[in-house]
């Protein structure tokens, strides 16, 4: 049992490329590869990868089975049933896994599962037995090995009962979980009661767990805009294989006419920015007044500001550019404004996307526009609104981490951090209070926690673009 954690942008598909490369060279007679993916798409991007390196013979198609929802051009015969012959079965987490588990249990064959755990997935209620086995030394008649490939930090869109026990549930966690409580069981429970967060308790034992191993470097958020997640999320340990004048973004085209929101000052500091090697843009929205004009998730200002923007940076850099919100209403109005409002701004409207976090988990852009969700409690906040109404942020902060490293070059912040990080403060000092009703003593370490990461992610964010750090972020004022 072994498990890779592969904070974004750090190789994880790599990593795994290289691993059924490696294995389907040694494999032994009754020993079958089965691959578990999150995703179509990464099934499909190790097609083509094996393909494109010439590795035909891994995808033999007498001994090789895929099984997944996406076009099989090329591919076809690879997705016939299963034979005593197979010996690499690419799958994602919801097609054949029971009957790739069944076709083996009378073959005497033991499955090598290496295992791509997207976070959301029901998946450890059928391997957590097998893991368990494999780190008590029990082993399995019909597991050799398996190894889990991912992120807890980066585990999004979980139902309520997996966010507040995810040191317990999640595949990933529990194998860590185990592994430190051969070291030291009291940081272990500490872990799964929420008392302390997993990266903290990680690094106080790293060098004596031999059965982990955290990518440490991202290849795809450029530094200094790294510093943001991995102040948070990764106690510090994430670094940037490049820094952004590493990735020669500069100003090819001119400022677009067709912009409705930004100012042309605005739109000339942003180029400026840009021209001077600054990665991170922050559009400060210093009103206070976020999402409090509609029902909806849809706040009106940033959405028109982040279309702008968008536009604008695929006018100047050329490159694709995606704007990234939490909320599917933000996404749904942000999508219509864009193509009803910008027809003049054609080709720089067809390099930009829109999309929520949820949906770009995997994925990258060279730009992104990140528009922030609520930073503001409600004027009369108490425990019974904390599922219902506070900031998804602090219900959710891996959120957060997904939202700021899709992009690989400019990075533009619409927002309010100052707020985020006082909403946060506020948070920590009411579960300090040791008169907490019994409800909020139980949920007190999970949001405590919670509120602590985004406190550490929105000071370090608004220390970078404070004025004293123009060298590393370009701060302008919006909504007046």
């Amino acid at each position: 049992m072994a498990a890779i954690q592969g904070p974004p942008g750090a190789g994880k598909t790599t990593v795994i490329f290289e691993g059924i490369t490696r294995l389907s060279e040694q494999l032994d007679e009754d020993e079958v590869i089965l691959y578990i993916s999150p995703t179509n798409k990464l099934i499909f991007d190790l097609l083509i990868r094996f393909n494109r390196h010439e590795l035909k013979y891994i995808v033999d198609k007498s001994t090789t089975r895929v099984y997944g929802s996406f076009n099989y051009s090329g591919y076809e015969e690879l997705s016939r049933p299963l034979n005593h012959d197979t010996k690499l079965v690419l799958a994602t987490e919801f097609q054949r896994i029971h009957a790739t588990a069944e076709i083996f249990k009378s073959s005497g064959k033991r499955l090598i599962i290496l295992y791509d755990e997207g976070g959301k997935s029901p998946l450890y209620r059928l391997f957590g037995p097998i893991a368990d086995a494999l780190l008590k030394g029990r082993g399995s008649n019909k597991v050799s090995s398996l190894v889990v490939v991912g992120d807890p930090q980066q585990a999004i869109s979980l139902t309520e009962d997996l966010r507040l026990s995810k040191n317990k549930a999640l595949l990933m966690t529990r194998a860590i979980v185990s592994m430190i409580r051969d070291i030291d069981p009291s940081l272990a429970d500490s872990v799964e009661n929420n008392e302390e967060r997993l990266e903290i308790a990680l690094n106080k034992v790293r060098k004596s767990l031999s059965l982990f191993h955290m990518l440490e470097y991202t290849f795809r958020v450029p530094g200094p805009s790294h510093e943001i997640i991995s102040t948070g999320f990764y106690d510090g340990g994430l670094k940037a294989k490049f820094e952004f004048r590493h990735r020669a973004i500069t100003v090819k085209g001119k400022i677009p006419k067709c912009l409705n929101s930004l100012t042309t000052s605005e739109a000339q500091q942003i180029e400026n920015a840009i021209n001077s090697g600054i990665g991170i843009i922050y559009l400060h929205d210093k009103s206070g007044k976020s999402y409090r004009d509609s029902d909806e998730n849809v706040d009106k200002l940033r959405l028109r500001y982040s279309v702008d923007v968008a536009v604008l940076l695929a006018a100047l850099t050329g490159l694709d550019t995606v704007i990234l919100s939490p909320y599917r209403d933000m996404y749904t109005y942000t999508n219509l404004y864009l193509r009803l409002y910008y027809t003049k701004c054609d080709p720089h409207q067809k390099k930009v996307q829109v999309g929520t976090v949820s949906q770009w988990i995997g994925s990258e852009s060279t730009n992104a526009v990140l528009v922030l969700g609520k930073e503001h409690l409600p004027d009369s906040w108490n425990h019974s609104q904390i599922n219902s109404y506070l900031t998804i942020y602090f219900n959710e902060p891996e959120l957060f981490n997904v939202q700021f490293s899709r992009h690989k070059g400019v990075m533009v912040v619409i927002g309010n951090v100052e707020n985020l990080q006082k909403s946060a403060q506020k948070i920590l000092k009411h579960y300090s209070n040791p008169k907490l009703k019994p409800k909020e003593s139980a949920d007190k370490n999970i949001y405590s926690l919670n509120a602590s990461v985004i406190q550490k992610v929105s000071e370090k964010l608004s220390d970078m673009c404070s004025n004293g750090n123009s060298k590393s972020c370009e701060k302008i004022l919006i909504r007046g």
